[in-house]
């Protein structure tokens, strides 16, 4: 047996009423709009942060650090940083405004952060403290300590 054939009908516009008025532009434009996407958090991390260039007043430490929405610039105490070109002789983040060069790396959980690998010891900013020695060194116990040898 064969299937009956379904008919199809031609679709008809349906017109409006013939008193009825189109709304005006400002009414359209009231219309409430979607509600915007709740702001994502500003990414941030604790990184090990030292000055490669001539100037010593900016001393190695550990802080927190945040990221642009795209993560392509890193922002630390005021300063914006953008990752050195291929090439670069020194550091592998630039600081944008001076151009010198800084190293930006996790914090290591021996604590051998330095460049130099000398030992001495990395500044921690208050902010880290707790959080560095408790899930990065893993020795909560010398949470008071300020730096990190």
């Amino acid at each position: 047996m064969s299937k009956p054939q379904s008919k199809t009908f031609p679709k008809r516009a349906i017109a409006a009423p013939a008193d009825a008025t189109p709304a005006p532009a400002a009414a359209a434009a009231s219309k409430p709009r979607r509600k915007p996407a709740p702001e994502e958090p500003i990414k941030s991390r604790l990184k090990y942060i030292e000055y490669l260039g001539t100037n010593l007043e900016f001393e190695p430490r550990i802080g927190r650090v945040t990221f642009s929405k795209k993560g392509l610039t890193i922002y630390y105490q005021g300063k914006s940083f953008q990752a050195a070109k291929e090439g670069t002789q020194k550091g592998n983040f630039i600081e944008l405004v001076s151009g010198e060069p800084f190293w930006i790396a996790n914090p290591k959980r021996g604590g051998s952060d330095r460049l130099d690998g000398s030992g001495e010891p990395v500044l921690l900013d208050d902010n880290v403290r707790a959080e560095y020695w408790r899930d990065i060194r893993r020795q909560p116990g010398r949470v008071l300590q300020t730096e990190a040898k």
